[in-house]
């Protein structure tokens, strides 16, 4: 009885003192990736801004591009194919995209999250701070929100699991279009849309197919995106 006694006494104070240790390790962890992953945001930032300009046809630009597309590369998790790669370093522009993350709306996958399916939806609200109001409000988020300067805003990280469709949420990419069922979208505004899903499209591999409105998942819900999505979606298989 007494060598039970000294053994749990022992393995408690080994105990409390593992605890501490293991705390330390683990925020340790924990902090190393955060900065890790602010890091690569910033250098994804970069890159974007690098890309999102007219490619100038010097070998100084092509090089500078040819490292943006690298960066994207190594943080995206999916490399570029070769002829996409060579039409962003020589030819194409990607969106310029902003990164103004929400801390509401969305969760963490349990695992690789596999994304197969594009929704792009009108927001109904055309002032982007009562937008983001009434997103905060419902605890909605989009991935990318589009202004109709064209101006894209990145909300969430395309690996997490964003509230924007109910049911579909767990394999797709939500863009909401700052749009009011029944107005015009803005040229700039389908502009950054068709560079912004030819750049998802490509990087995720998603067919046509899987790009859709709220209207092609449940009929009768609202949204203008069918009544442009063949023009925009002609454009994106044509160009990326």
């Amino acid at each position: 009885m007494a060598n039970f006694e000294g053994a749990k006494n022992f393995a408690g104070a080994v105990a409390a003192l593992a605890v501490p240790i293991v705390v330390v390790v683990v925020g340790s962890y924990y902090t190393k990736a955060t900065k890790e992953r602010e890091v690569s945001g910033k250098f994804v930032e970069l890159a974007v801004q690098i890309l999102s300009k007219e490619p100038t046809k010097t070998d100084a630009d092509a090089r500078i591009r040819t490292w943006a597309t690298t960066i994207l590369d190594q943080y995206s998790g999916i490399q570029f194919d070769t002829k996409t790669r060579d039409d962003i370093v020589n030819h194409s522009t990607l969106p310029r995209v902003i990164d103004t993350p929400i801390d509401w709306g969305s969760r963490q996958p349990s695992g690789t999250r596999r994304i197969n399916r594009i929704v792009v939806r009108d927001t109904q609200e055309d002032d982007l701070q009562k937008e983001l109001e009434g997103l905060k409000l419902g605890q909605v988020a989009y991935h990318y929100l589009i202004l109709k300067d064209g101006e894209v805003r990145k909300l969430k990280d395309e690996n997490d699991i964003a509230f924007h469709t109910a049911r579909y949420n767990e394999d797709s990419i939500g863009i909401g279009l700052l749009h009011v069922s029944g107005q015009d979208y803005t040229p700039t505004q389908i502009e950054s849309l068709i560079g912004l899903i030819g750049s998802i499209a490509k990087r995720r591999s998603i067919p046509k197919s899987n790009i859709v409105g709220p209207s092609d998942l449940e009929p009768g819900k609202k949204g203008d995106f069918t009544a442009i999505k063949e023009r925009v979606l002609t454009r994106v298989f044509a160009e990326h």
